[in-house]
Protein backbone atom coordinates (compact mmCIF):
# COMPACT_ATOMS: atom_id res chain seq x y z
CA UNK A 1 0.00 0.00 0.00
CA UNK A 2 2.69 2.06 0.96
CA UNK A 3 4.67 1.38 -2.77
CA UNK A 4 1.36 2.56 -4.43
CA UNK A 5 0.72 5.55 -2.43
CA UNK A 6 4.46 6.78 -3.12
CA UNK A 7 4.16 5.82 -6.65
CA UNK A 8 1.05 8.00 -7.17
CA UNK A 9 2.40 10.53 -5.23
CA UNK A 10 5.22 10.47 -7.93
CA UNK A 11 2.90 10.79 -10.73
CA UNK A 12 0.69 13.74 -9.01
CA UNK A 13 4.60 15.62 -8.86
CA UNK A 14 5.21 15.03 -12.61
CA UNK A 15 1.46 16.35 -13.82
CA UNK A 16 0.61 18.87 -11.29
CA UNK A 17 3.53 20.40 -9.83
CA UNK A 18 4.14 22.05 -6.76
CA UNK A 19 6.28 24.97 -7.41
CA UNK A 20 8.10 27.04 -10.37
CA UNK A 21 11.12 25.91 -11.34
CA UNK A 22 12.70 29.07 -12.03
CA UNK A 23 11.81 30.99 -8.77
CA UNK A 24 10.31 28.16 -6.61
CA UNK A 25 7.01 29.44 -5.63
CA UNK A 26 4.28 27.13 -4.93
CA UNK A 27 1.60 26.72 -7.17
CA UNK A 28 0.67 24.47 -9.56
CA UNK A 29 2.41 25.41 -12.64
CA UNK A 30 5.84 24.34 -14.14
CA UNK A 31 7.03 28.12 -15.02
CA UNK A 32 4.74 30.74 -13.00
CA UNK A 33 3.77 33.27 -14.45
CA UNK A 34 5.86 36.17 -12.99
CA UNK A 35 8.93 33.58 -13.83
CA UNK A 36 7.64 33.52 -17.96
CA UNK A 37 7.38 37.40 -18.08
CA UNK A 38 10.83 38.03 -16.44
CA UNK A 39 12.42 34.85 -18.67
CA UNK A 40 10.58 36.95 -21.61
CA UNK A 41 12.66 40.25 -20.49
CA UNK A 42 15.42 38.55 -20.02
CA UNK A 43 15.69 36.19 -23.10
CA UNK A 44 17.84 37.48 -25.96
CA UNK A 45 19.84 36.87 -28.81
CA UNK A 46 22.79 35.24 -27.87
CA UNK A 47 25.51 33.49 -30.30
CA UNK A 48 28.51 31.24 -29.65
CA UNK A 49 30.53 30.44 -32.32
CA UNK A 50 33.05 27.59 -32.75
CA UNK A 51 34.99 27.01 -35.18
CA UNK A 52 33.07 25.12 -37.63
CA UNK A 53 29.05 25.85 -36.34
CA UNK A 54 27.52 28.96 -35.20
CA UNK A 55 24.93 27.65 -31.99
CA UNK A 56 22.29 30.22 -31.20
CA UNK A 57 20.36 30.27 -27.88
CA UNK A 58 17.38 32.49 -26.05
CA UNK A 59 19.83 32.64 -22.47
CA UNK A 60 22.88 32.88 -20.99
CA UNK A 61 23.49 29.39 -18.44
CA UNK A 62 22.92 31.63 -15.05
CA UNK A 63 19.45 32.28 -13.01
CA UNK A 64 15.60 30.98 -13.68
CA UNK A 65 17.30 29.91 -17.19
CA UNK A 66 19.69 27.38 -15.04
CA UNK A 67 17.38 26.66 -12.18
CA UNK A 68 14.87 25.52 -15.53
CA UNK A 69 17.66 23.79 -17.21
CA UNK A 70 18.63 21.45 -14.04
CA UNK A 71 14.87 20.74 -13.20
CA UNK A 72 14.15 19.96 -16.49
CA UNK A 73 17.56 17.66 -17.17
CA UNK A 74 18.09 15.85 -13.91
CA UNK A 75 15.17 16.41 -11.69
CA UNK A 76 12.85 14.93 -14.38
CA UNK A 77 10.74 17.53 -14.72
CA UNK A 78 9.48 16.99 -18.18
CA UNK A 79 6.55 19.47 -18.35
CA UNK A 80 9.17 22.00 -18.62
CA UNK A 81 10.19 21.26 -22.57
CA UNK A 82 7.36 23.37 -23.19
CA UNK A 83 7.82 25.85 -21.88
CA UNK A 84 11.73 26.12 -23.02
CA UNK A 85 10.82 25.44 -26.23
CA UNK A 86 8.61 28.75 -26.63
CA UNK A 87 11.91 30.94 -26.14
CA UNK A 88 14.10 28.65 -28.31
CA UNK A 89 10.98 28.59 -31.30
CA UNK A 90 11.80 32.81 -30.99
CA UNK A 91 15.31 32.69 -31.41
CA UNK A 92 14.94 30.79 -34.66
CA UNK A 93 11.98 32.34 -36.02
CA UNK A 94 12.61 34.46 -39.55
CA UNK A 95 15.54 31.84 -39.99
CA UNK A 96 14.28 29.84 -42.58
CA UNK A 97 15.17 26.63 -40.50
CA UNK A 98 13.69 23.36 -42.69
CA UNK A 99 14.34 20.88 -40.19
CA UNK A 100 14.97 19.86 -36.49
CA UNK A 101 17.42 17.04 -35.52
CA UNK A 102 17.49 16.21 -31.68
CA UNK A 103 21.61 15.53 -30.57
CA UNK A 104 20.96 11.55 -29.85
CA UNK A 105 21.62 9.93 -26.25
CA UNK A 106 22.64 7.03 -25.93
CA UNK A 107 20.11 4.19 -25.40
CA UNK A 108 21.67 3.49 -21.57
CA UNK A 109 21.61 7.28 -20.89
CA UNK A 110 18.00 6.86 -21.86
CA UNK A 111 17.59 4.21 -19.38
CA UNK A 112 18.89 5.99 -16.93
CA UNK A 113 17.18 9.16 -17.40
CA UNK A 114 13.95 8.18 -18.29
CA UNK A 115 13.43 9.92 -21.41
CA UNK A 116 15.90 12.15 -23.99
CA UNK A 117 15.65 15.84 -23.01
CA UNK A 118 17.09 16.81 -26.93
CA UNK A 119 14.29 14.69 -28.30
CA UNK A 120 11.53 16.23 -26.04
CA UNK A 121 12.81 19.73 -26.77
CA UNK A 122 12.84 19.06 -30.23
CA UNK A 123 9.45 17.71 -30.37
CA UNK A 124 7.70 20.76 -28.49
CA UNK A 125 9.73 22.93 -30.68
CA UNK A 126 7.87 21.19 -33.51
CA UNK A 127 4.39 21.21 -31.94
CA UNK A 128 4.69 25.45 -31.77
CA UNK A 129 6.36 26.25 -35.50
CA UNK A 130 5.59 23.54 -37.45
CA UNK A 131 9.02 22.62 -38.88
CA UNK A 132 9.47 18.85 -38.58
CA UNK A 133 11.60 16.77 -36.61
CA UNK A 134 14.24 13.90 -38.29
CA UNK A 135 15.53 12.05 -36.26
CA UNK A 136 18.69 11.15 -38.18
CA UNK A 137 21.86 10.46 -35.89
CA UNK A 138 22.30 8.31 -33.55
CA UNK A 139 25.09 7.81 -30.65
CA UNK A 140 27.36 5.16 -31.57
CA UNK A 141 28.41 4.54 -28.01
CA UNK A 142 28.24 5.46 -24.59
CA UNK A 143 30.04 8.47 -22.96
CA UNK A 144 31.42 10.45 -20.35
CA UNK A 145 29.14 13.54 -19.74
CA UNK A 146 30.38 16.56 -20.77
CA UNK A 147 30.19 18.43 -17.12
CA UNK A 148 32.28 16.31 -15.94
CA UNK A 149 34.98 16.35 -18.51
CA UNK A 150 37.96 19.46 -19.01
CA UNK A 151 37.83 21.36 -22.50
CA UNK A 152 40.69 19.25 -23.78
CA UNK A 153 39.31 16.07 -22.60
CA UNK A 154 35.75 16.57 -24.08
CA UNK A 155 37.26 16.84 -27.84
CA UNK A 156 38.57 13.42 -27.43
CA UNK A 157 35.05 12.07 -25.09
CA UNK A 158 32.87 12.65 -28.50
CA UNK A 159 35.47 11.76 -31.50
CA UNK A 160 33.24 9.59 -33.61
CA UNK A 161 30.39 9.59 -30.98
CA UNK A 162 27.85 9.90 -33.62
CA UNK A 163 26.72 8.51 -37.10
CA UNK A 164 24.09 9.68 -39.27
CA UNK A 165 21.58 7.17 -40.00
CA UNK A 166 19.16 9.09 -42.71
CA UNK A 167 16.68 9.86 -43.85
CA UNK A 168 18.44 12.76 -45.49
CA UNK A 169 17.34 16.52 -43.97
CA UNK A 170 15.93 19.40 -45.87
CA UNK A 171 18.11 23.01 -45.27
CA UNK A 172 18.71 24.46 -43.08
CA UNK A 173 18.83 22.82 -40.01
CA UNK A 174 18.61 23.69 -36.59
CA UNK A 175 20.37 20.90 -34.39
CA UNK A 176 18.80 20.67 -30.96
CA UNK A 177 20.44 20.41 -27.34
CA UNK A 178 19.74 22.02 -23.55
CA UNK A 179 23.00 23.37 -22.81
CA UNK A 180 25.98 24.08 -24.62
CA UNK A 181 29.73 25.23 -23.09
CA UNK A 182 32.17 24.44 -25.27
CA UNK A 183 29.74 23.69 -28.50
CA UNK A 184 31.99 20.03 -28.69
CA UNK A 185 28.93 17.73 -28.49
CA UNK A 186 26.52 20.10 -31.16
CA UNK A 187 30.15 20.39 -33.72
CA UNK A 188 30.67 16.58 -33.56
CA UNK A 189 27.13 16.34 -34.25
CA UNK A 190 26.99 18.54 -37.08
CA UNK A 191 30.45 17.36 -38.81
CA UNK A 192 28.67 13.83 -39.58
CA UNK A 193 25.00 15.63 -40.50
CA UNK A 194 25.66 15.67 -44.62
CA UNK A 195 23.64 18.81 -45.24
CA UNK A 196 25.59 22.12 -45.96
CA UNK A 197 23.38 24.53 -43.64
CA UNK A 198 23.01 23.67 -39.85
CA UNK A 199 23.63 25.89 -37.01
CA UNK A 200 23.11 24.46 -33.25
CA UNK A 201 20.17 25.37 -31.14
CA UNK A 202 19.96 25.26 -27.65
CA UNK A 203 17.70 27.12 -24.14
CA UNK A 204 21.34 28.31 -22.83
CA UNK A 205 25.21 29.21 -23.29
CA UNK A 206 27.34 28.68 -20.43
CA UNK A 207 30.56 29.72 -19.42
CA UNK A 208 33.36 27.28 -19.80
CA UNK A 209 34.07 27.53 -15.93
CA UNK A 210 30.69 27.30 -14.64
CA UNK A 211 29.37 24.76 -12.41
CA UNK A 212 26.69 23.28 -14.91
CA UNK A 213 24.53 21.33 -12.07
Amino acid sequence: MKFAKDALAGILDFLLPSACSACGAGGSEFLCETCKKALGNLSGRHLKSTRTLEVLAPFLYDGPAKNLVVDFKYHGIRGLAKEMAVFMARRIEGLGIAALVPVPLHHARIRERGYSQTRLLADSISRITGIPVVNCLKRNRYTTPQVELSGRERLSNLQNAFAFTGPFSPEPVAIIDDITTTGTTLVEAAEVLPVRRKIGLVFAIAGEDQDLV
